[in-house]
């Protein structure tokens, strides 16, 4: 297999210069070590992605070259359901921002984990109306609840525990 799953927005500007985009697969750690490191050769941005607001952000990564299967590297299956319901568990994973708010901030070295519930949409409205624009809140994008004290900042991906299209 040589495709990935990626945030547009996190593509967005490299669009026409494919070769710029690095993939690892294989580490648990940010800069790659002990990993496999690909390069792009094409990306492909979902045709309706509206940035700024970030709608339909998804995008697919076409490697040069073939990722190799091992204890490490794994293929997920995707289901052709479109429709995930409320109340589905999830797990965000990436190398986000672990103290947002300092000065300074600062991207995890090892790759952090996080457990989700997606929420209704109406749900997810009220709850972000009041720290944010509710606006945002489209049908095109799923929403999620986690924990107290934790966030989503910069750098995350959403993997369902149920097979879902995302």
């Amino acid at each position: 297999k040589k495709f990935i799953w990626q945030a547009a927005h996190c593509l967005f500007s490299v669009i026409s210069q494919p070769t710029l985009v690095s993939i690892t697969v294989g580490s648990s750690f940010r800069d790659g070590r002990g990993g496999q490191q690909h390069r792009a050769l094409r990306l492909f941005l979902h045709p309706g992605f509206v940035p700024g607001p970030n709608v339909n952000d998804v995008a697919v990564v076409r490697s040069i070259t073939r990722f190799e299967f091992g204890r490490l590297v794994q293929p997920i299956s995707l289901s052709n359901n479109n429709f995930i319901g409320v109340g589905v568990p999830g797990i965000f994973t990436g190398w986000g921002y672990v103290n947002y708010n300092a000065i300074l901030p600062q991207r995890a070295d090892r790759l952090q984990k996080m457990y989700t519930t997606t929420i209704s949409n109406v749900d997810c409205r009220e709850r972000y109306s009041v720290t944010h624009r509710a606006e945002f809140v489209v049908a095109q994008k799923l929403c999620v609840i986690s924990g107290p004290r934790t966030s989503v900042c910069g750098g995350i991906f959403l993997i369902l525990t149920k097979k879902a299209i995302i």
